[in-house]
């Protein structure tokens, strides 16, 4: 049996570890914190997030990285127990290493995460009363700050509902190319799991959502008024047209027909996001795939 040890942020815990005043986490450590390799950084990134308590197990902390450097995957999620696991192994696909977060899920959304192999660390988040994880910008840098102990070449992010289309290219496409970040094209499956909408009407010819970046030490996502990005901005962005996000949150009808109410009582005409939710009317180009029932 591994040692256990107990790691906290700020004063929630036992046996408080810090590394160098900047990264904390709360939860189970399994193994030896001789493999804990803290990264040291101007700011503390964690004080936004302070009043939170955070809880976190680590089942494999920082294994030798493979040849290229190690491709970390991020997700967060809340009361995603049925639709989880297909975002899991896709990310499992892509990725060498998971991290997950828990946004106060009351269902068996933390036991998912822990079930997957390659799911290094859970954390858990004390639930706030928002419609989802929000702010959104606390949790994605929850899940940054603890990719910064694991220096990874590059972090890749998918949210509970997605997948990616081809995922067993990413990994290879990423430490190849050595893109600064990636867009990957967006296609919304549409009633049935044969079919996408793939270029919805006013929407441009596709939609694209940075998705991965090439780590660095202390990144942060900026806040937002309704959603964050889902990495950091500022570093450049290549469009990798050879895989495409599925993204499972529009299969249904009445799903979509919620999301678009809520929309607009939340964002009336899109103004805050920047564009009004064509990928939710159903006006655009279809395509036939291979079902993904």
């Amino acid at each position: 049996m591994p040692t256990k040890q107990f790691l906290s942020m700020g004063p929630i815990g036992r046996g408080i570890f810090r590394a160098r005043a900047v990264v904390t986490f709360a939860g189970e450590f399994l193994g030896s914190t001789s493999k804990l390799v803290p990264v040291p950084s101007k700011s503390d990134p964690f004080r936004m997030v302070g009043k939170y308590q955070i809880a976190g197990e680590w089942m494999d902390c920082r294994p030798n990285p493979p040849a290229g450097g190690e491709v970390l995957g991020l997700i967060q999620v809340r009361n995603g127990e049925g639709r989880l696991p297909r975002a899991l192994r896709s990310l499992s696909e892509a990725c060498d290493a998971i991290i997950g977060l828990d946004d106060g899920s009351s269902d068996g959304t933390y036991e998912v995460l822990r079930s997957f192999p390659k799911v290094v660390l859970v954390i858990r988040r004390a639930r706030t009363p928002t419609p989802w994880c929000h702010p959104e910008n606390e949790t994605r840098n929850l899940l940054l700050r603890a990719a910064d102990v694991r220096r990874p070449a590059y972090c890749v992010s998918l949210d509970d509902d997605e997948e990616f289309e081809n995922p067993g290219m990413v990994r290879d496409l990423l430490l190849k190319l050595g893109p600064p970040g990636v867009r990957f094209g967006v296609a919304f499956m549409w009633d049935s799991p044969d079919t996408v909408l793939t270029r919805p009407l006013g929407g441009g010819p596709r939609l694209v959502r940075a998705r991965a970046f090439r780590w660095h030490p202390g990144s942060v996502v900026k806040s937002a008024k309704l959603h964050c990005g889902s990495v950091p901005y500022g570093n450049g962005y290549w469009d990798l047209p050879q895989v495409r996000i599925l993204h499972w949150g529009t299969l249904r009808r009445e799903d979509r027909v919620r999301k678009l109410e809520m929309y607009a009582r939340m964002d009336p005409g899109g103004r805050i996001q920047g564009y009004p939710y064509f990928y939710l009317t159903g006006k655009g180009v279809f395509e036939k795939v291979p079902s993904r029932a």
